[in-house]
C-alpha cells in the first residue's frame, strides 16, 4: 500500500484508453449542520507540478496547507466543479441519497464531461459514466485526495460564512461537526435553521 496518494489508478486508465477522469469526495457526512458537499476534480493527462506532490487526503493535512494547495489547484486552471446537497434535502432524502445528488450536481457542471470516474468509498451515483469506488479513495488517488480538499475548503469557508449571518453556534470553529462546544451551543440555543432535523441530538428537538 502506497504511504501517499499517487497518479497510479489513473495511469492505468490512461492506458486503458480512457483521457478525462474525475476524482469525486465529499465532506460534511456526518456533520448535524450544514450542507454535504462534493468536489470533482479533472487533472489533465500527465499532469506534473512540484505542488502536487503535496496532496493528500485532506484530513490529514492543516488548514494551511490544503489552503496552499486549494490556491495551486486554481492558479493551475485545474478543471473542477462542487455540488451541494442542503439540510433540508438532507432531512426529505437521506444522506446517501443527498450525497450522491450533490456528486451529481458537481458533474453536471463540469465541462468537459469526464469519460470516467474515480470515486471515494461510499459515493456510487446513478450516472451512465464508467467509474470504479476506491475504499479510502483519498489515501489511493491524487484526483480523489484532491477533490478531498476542494470540498474541505469549499465547505468550510460556507460554514464560516454560515457563522456570520447564524450568530451564537460557533460555526467557523466546528463546520457543524458534533464537538462539545457545538452540543452546548445546540442545548443552550435549539437547532438553527441549518441543522439537520433527522440527526441526533437534533432529533430530540422534535419529539
Amino acid at each position: 500500500m502506497l504511504n501517499k496518494p499517487s497518479f497510479y489508478e489513473e495511469s492505468i486508465l490512461y492506458s486503458e484508453g480512457f483521457e478525462l477522469i474525475a476524482g469525486i469526495d465529499e465532506v460534511g457526512r456526518g456533520t448535524i449542520a450544514g450542507p454535504v458537499l462534493v468536489a470533482a476534480i479533472i487533472f489533465p493527462k500527465n499532469f506534473n507540478s512540484e505542488w502536487v506532490h503535496l496532496i493528500n487526503d485532506s484530513k490529514k493535512l492543516s488548514q494551511n496547507k490544503r489552503d496552499e494547495i486549494f490556491y495551486n489547484i486554481q492558479k493551475s486552471n485545474i478543471n473542477y466543479k462542487t455540488g451541494l446537497s442542503t439540510p433540508e434535502e438532507i432531512d426529505q432524502n437521506g444522506i446517501v441519497k443527498a450525497t450522491n445528488k450533490a456528486v451529481t450536481r458537481a458533474l453536471e457542471k463540469l465541462n468537459p464531461k469526464p469519460d470516467f470516474l474515480l470515486l471515494d468509498g461510499g459515493l456510487n451515483p446513478n450516472i451512465n459514466i464508467n467509474k470504479k469506488i476506491i475504499i479510502k479513495g483519498d489515501n489511493i488517488s491524487i484526483s480523489i485526495a484532491a477533490a478531498s480538499i476542494v470540498a474541505k475548503v469549499t465547505r468550510d469557508k460556507l460554514m464560516e460564512k454560515f457563522d456570520q449571518s447564524i450568530h451564537g453556534y460557533k460555526f467557523a470553529k466546528h463546520k457543524g461537526y458534533l464537538t462539545k462546544l457545538h452540543k452546548e451551543r445546540l442545548q443552550e440555543l435549539g437547532p438553527s435553521n441549518i441543522h439537520r432535523k433527522s440527526f441526533y441530538p437534533v432529533t430530540e428537538f422534535f419529539k
